[in-house]
């Protein structure tokens, strides 16, 4: 498994990781806050700082696309579990 760590926007806080090649995690502060798999991007809504609403406007900044925390984490947990095999 290839992992690569990238930081993102002003500071330390936004970073995020790059999985096989074929899935892309981004971070504010250890909270993930956005994936892609595959072309699709799952992006998050807000309920946190100034400075997450800021790295996610960094991944994009189309709050239409955005979803409820719960929603976000159930994909992003199942997607996790179909990459584990």
């Amino acid at each position: 498994m290839s992992i690569k760590h990238f930081s993102y926007g002003r500071g330390r806080e936004g970073n995020g990781i790059e999985i096989n090649g074929v899935m892309t995690v981004w971070f504010s502060y250890s909270t993930p806050i956005a994936f892609e798999h595959r072309g699709n991007l799952t992006i998050r809504k807000n309920t946190f700082s100034s400075t997450t609403g800021r790295h996610l406007n960094h991944v994009d900044d189309d709050k239409s696309k955005r979803i409820d925390g719960d929603e976000f984490e159930e994909k992003l947990e199942r997607l996790l579990l179909l990459l584990q095999g």
